[in-house]
């Protein structure tokens, strides 16, 4: 006997997470000086520790275009699912060159960076409206992950000037894991 669909989904994101906290724990293993509060998350991608960041970065955009692929299964063809799916796709593009493209490399890197978030914070925007009457739970991670977006694009812009934009990135990044599970869980 296979396993469904659904199951599939559910580990291809338990997948996304494990390869992303992995990486991210063997680079700051490899790095004792790293501070959510004074460092990005692709901080990571050079120096020491940065080939473990960088390689579980891109396994997990693949994951990511993967998990997005199946999860299109599980919506309702209509223009806002297909919009969501294809929005998630291109953010999981965008992470893989975050990957391939460290800091150092500022320009390719801060492109793929803000094509990963934006495009990230408008799938789960039209994802969530596309299943707004089945599960009003998953409401909540989809709304703590779109404000500290929107709070990260408001400090980074100079409009919001007291809040760590570090930090701001680490929550978000907290928060999309959180709705990638809630979704991949979810009725």
């Amino acid at each position: 006997m296979g396993l469904s669909g659904k199951r599939v989904t559910q580990l291809t994101a338990i997948a996304v997470i494990v390869i992303f906290v992995s990486g991210f724990l063997m680079a700051i293993l490899s790095r004792k000086t790293y501070n959510p509060f004074t460092n990005y998350i692709s901080d990571l991608g050079i120096g020491a520790g940065a080939e473990w960041f960088n390689f579980g970065i891109i396994v997990t955009g693949i994951l990511l275009f993967s998990f997005f692929g199946l999860l299109s299964k599980q919506f309702k063809k209509n223009t806002i699912s297909t919009l969501g799916i294809s929005t998630g796709a291109i953010a999981s593009i965008g992470l893989v060159f975050v990957g391939i493209f460290p800091e150092n490399v500022e320009f390719y890197h801060y492109a793929a960076s803000m094509t990963f978030f934006l495009t990230a914070a408008i799938s789960v925007l039209l994802l969530s409206l596309a299943k707004r009457q089945k599960n009003k739970l998953l409401h909540i991670p989809a709304a703590l992950f779109l404000i500290s977006t929107i709070i990260g694009i408001l400090v980074i812009s100079g409009i919001l000037v007291q809040i760590s934009s570090e930090l701001i990135e680490h929550i978000t990044v907290l928060t999309f894991g959180i709705w990638i599970i809630a979704t991949a869980f979810s009725e």
